[in-house]
């Protein structure tokens, strides 16, 4: 006889409980039972990750500050997200969105690990010069009136990387929207209430994610290393996307100066943007800019390249 999970029985832990109202197996006969199981996958604490870089100084390392086991996402993946620390001080240790993408130590079971946000909280003694520029914010804060006080206070809080303020949003008098990538939420709303002039709603919210997938193939010459070439290319591509602030566009034609900024690349021959957003399907692009909202953020995801030798011309 066939019993049905939830009907006769559910799985109770690592045991089986047969429920008052369904069918049973007789005592002492055989009953099998169908599951899934998983492996449990950790990433532990101080666990190293680093950027990529040709040479050892350039070399920014972090580790994990917390163990957390990996977790399914409704896409079939398994994904972690751990809070690091730097291991270099100060804005040396400062790295772009999409740079932390080397596991000096690979853990078993991890395929990648990557930055998907800016990490931009690091900063080194205060010099004379950056003590006046401070001074400076605090005078236009002391107003507290204008857009351009509220902006210029929201980028003193530490951490922050990228400040969008947009004046009555769909119209409406007394409201202004902030959006903010990076620094504390506590911090921000502080800022936010000291600053703002009297009578003026502020909405604070933070950019939505944006993933961008770039498929590129470069022509590149006979002497160039295939590894370096790869490596250069992805990189240049990697810090275009990185440093775009809220709001703006990935646009196709810088992508392809990136790629042909790198010696050796004689010519783009296909380029194709893939954008992601949570709930939607992708977009894909092989010749147009890709839009990006006022309430939106890109990040870097897959760069996958593609090399082709040139071919030279007989005369």
């Amino acid at each position: 006889m066939e019993y049905q999970a939830g009907k006769d029985y559910v799985l109770d832990g690592g045991g089986v409980r047969w429920l008052l109202d369904g069918a049973r197996p007789d005592l002492n006969s055989p009953f099998s039972v169908d599951y899934t199981a998983y492996e449990k996958i950790s990433v532990p604490s101080r666990a190293r990750v680093s950027n990529y870089a040709r040479r050892p100084e350039d070399i920014k390392y972090y580790e994990t500050a917390e163990d957390k086991f990996l977790e399914p996402l409704p896409n079939g993946k398994w994904e972690a997200q751990v809070r690091v620390r730097a291991l270099n001080p100060g804005v040396g240790g400062n790295v772009f969105a999409g740079s932390l993408v080397v596991m000096p130590q690979p853990l078993m079971g991890v395929e990648y690990v990557v930055n998907r946000g800016d990490i931009l909280s690091g900063v080194d003694t205060e010099s004379d010069d950056e003590l006046r520029g401070r001074a400076k914010h605090a005078l236009e804060v002391a107003g507290k009136a204008s857009l351009a006080s509220l902006e210029s206070a929201i980028k003193g809080v530490e951490g922050v990387g990228s400040v969008l303020i947009e004046d009555m949003p769909e119209g409406v008098a007394g409201v202004v929207k902030l959006i903010v990538q990076g620094g504390s939420d506590e911090e921000i709303r502080a800022v936010i209430d000291d600053t703002r002039a009297a009578g003026v709603k502020v909405e604070f919210l933070r950019p939505k994610i944006v993933n961008v997938k770039v498929d590129i193939t470069v022509t590149h010459g006979a002497e160039a290393s295939p590894s370096r070439l790869r490596s250069l290319v992805e990189e240049r591509i990697r810090t275009y996307v990185s440093s775009l602030d809220i709001g703006d566009d990935v646009v196709y034609h810088r992508i392809v100066n990136s790629a042909l900024e790198v010696e050796g690349v004689y010519d783009v021959a296909e380029l194709t943007l893939t954008v992601s957003r949570t709930g939607a399907e992708p977009l894909t692009s092989t010749r147009e800019n890709m839009s990006i909202t006022s309430e939106e953020m890109a990040l870097p995801s897959e760069i996958n390249i593609l090399l082709k030798e040139r071919t030279r011309r007989g005369m």
